[in-house]
């Protein structure tokens, strides 16, 4: 399938990921998801993060690449901690690959954003890493509390 990653197509995926009540929404390159390899571009909204998780096998980075807006990524050690943040925009920091067995999750920063992701498939949750990810989801308000830290540097350095 050949898809044109146009101006248009990225309104679309905005406007639908605005109308849907999780803020978000994707639009898978790969044709099922016992694909090599997933490519797909999310479009996400302020107020709405994809959950804390990381990929533990040795084969599976993962690469982020912004064509729109602002988003923050987060990492996280194996007890909950924020232990870096990462704003990337087309501007500045488009992209980044995160390295696998990296616990980490993102929040849109702005209205619009929209970025491309790349990882190797399939994916599969060991029973470790699906206990790590239990722990993360209690860190929801430390997700909110870097999201406002964002939004501060947003206001103050624009």
């Amino acid at each position: 399938m050949n898809t044109a990653i146009d101006q248009d197509l990225l309104y679309t995926l905005s406007a639908q990921a605005a109308a849907l009540p999780r803020k978000r929404t994707h639009l898978n390159f790969h044709t099922d998801s016992h694909a090599q390899c997933h490519r797909l571009l999310i479009a996400i909204e302020p107020h709405s993060y994809i959950r804390p998780h990381c990929h533990a096998n040795h084969e599976k980075d993962e690469t982020l690449l912004v064509l729109k807006g602002h988003l923050g990524l987060i990492y996280f050690d194996n007890s909950g901690t924020v232990t870096d943040t990462f704003i990337l925009s087309p501007h500045e920091t488009i992209g980044i690959t995160i390295p696998h067995g990296q616990l980490h999750s993102v929040v849109a920063l702005t209205s619009g954003t929209i970025f491309l992701k790349v990882r190797q498939a399939p994916i599969i949750l060991h029973s470790l890493m699906k206990l790590r990810i239990l722990l993360l989801l209690k860190t929801r308000q430390t997700l909110i509390a870097t999201f406002k830290h964002y939004l501060n540097y947003l206001i103050t350095n624009s």
